[in-house]
């Protein structure tokens, strides 16, 4: 859905961004990353922040976070560009907490989006 509204030309141009909470882990993963292969292709104007809360296993967040290696669906396509930062809130928090700094949340959470921005 927020693909298909982030399509839509504006005037002036906007850039939207999707922020997801979850405790858990994605249960559809083969589609997820399909659509988010699609739309980093497409050149639709969105990136997609991630938060995951909670103590759950988030391997497959950090996949499609695409930090380390580029984001592939199972039909071969690969994202040109990364749309997703994935934050790992109890993480980033402990940070801050040590560190009396509640910034670095906000920091952590925007950091990828001036190079996700086209």
């Amino acid at each position: 859905y927020m693909a298909t509204v982030a399509s839509v030309p504006h005037t002036p141009p906007q850039y939207h961004i999707l922020l997801i909470l979850t405790d858990g882990v994605i249960d559809d993963m083969k589609q997820t990353t399909e659509a988010l292969v699609r739309i980093a292709n497409s050149n639709v104007p969105l990136s997609v922040i991630i938060v995951g809360v909670g103590n759950e296993d988030f391997t497959a967040m950090r996949v499609l976070d695409a930090d380390d290696v580029a984001l592939s669906d199972e039909n071969g396509n690969t994202a040109y560009r990364d749309i997703v930062q994935f934050v790992p809130f109890n993480e980033i928090t402990s940070q801050s907490a040590a560190t009396n700094d509640m910034s670095i949340l906000a920091k952590e959470t925007l950091r990828e989006i001036p190079a996700q921005f086209m």
